[in-house]
Parts: structure tokens; C-alpha cells; sequence
């Protein structure tokens, strides 16, 4: 099961990424696991990061973080032509995925060498990119 993505389609669930991640860890405990997930996303299961450390679960986590519903803003403006109530203020991501004990790695661009070292070592941590706007 090697580079397969693994993703909720159809009702485009929000938060499955972090728990679909983690299970497919649990049940492939060979395979390296890269959770991709918005902020939002990410917020409605982050618990999950305390799960994984204290379980000893490998697992990466890649937030794009964009202080946003991006998904549900997207939907809105193609149906009703506008959006409201999508954006939020993110706590300190890498703080509070640390507070679990989870290794956080700000800046992901700058930092990839350490990024791809926490990902070869497999174990749990988050990895953040802050997108502009």
C-alpha cells in the first residue's frame, strides 16, 4: 500500500483525515502514514495527536493552515455566490500539538530535511505550513 491515498469522497466528511490516518497506522503498521488535512479539518479531531503519542502510533501530519472552512467557503460561493462565518483564529498549531508530546515543525518549507527526518523516523508529529492570505 505504497503512495495510495486513502480519502473520504462524496459527503466530503471534514475532520476524517486524522482518524482515517491513524487507522490505517493501526492496520499497516509497516507502511509509513502522511496525514494531508486543512486547519479546520484538523481542529474538529487534533485530540487525536494525544492518541497517537501516548499509543506510540507513528504518523505524519501535514496542516495547511489558511485560518479557514476552505472547503465549505468553496461550496458556498458556488452555490449562493458569497460565504460567511468560514474563517477562524488557529491556536499555536506546533505548540499544541507539543503539548502531546507530538514533534512540531513550523515553517515547512524552510525546514523540509527535518520534515523528511521525522517522516523516515515514523513517528508522531506535525508538520505546518502557514498559507498567504
Amino acid at each position: 500500500m505504497s503512495d495510495e491515498p486513502l480519502i473520504s469522497n462524496g459527503l466530503s466528511t471534514m475532520g476524517f483525515a486524522l482518524p482515517g490516518a491513524l487507522a490505517v497506522a493501526l492496520a499497516k503498521p509497516d507502511v509509513k502514514v502522511l496525514a494531508a488535512v486543512g486547519d479546520g479539518s484538523f481542529l474538529m479531531h487534533s485530540q487525536e495527536i494525544e492518541t497517537a503519542v501516548r499509543e506510540g502510533i507513528p504518523l505524519t501530519v501535514l496542516i495547511w493552515e489558511d485560518n479557514g472552512y476552505g472547503l465549505i467557503e468553496w461550496k458556498m460561493d458556488l452555490e449562493v455566490g458569497e460565504h460567511a462565518a468560514t474563517a477562524f483564529t488557529n491556536p499555536d498549531i506546533v505548540g499544541y500539538a507539543e503539548s502531546f508530546g507530538a514533534k512540531g515543525i513550523p515553517d515547512l518549507p524552510r525546514r523540509r530535511p527535518a520534515a523528511h527526518a521525522a517522516y523516515r523516523a515514523g513517528r508522531s508529529g506535525r508538520l505546518g505550513h502557514r498559507l498567504p492570505g
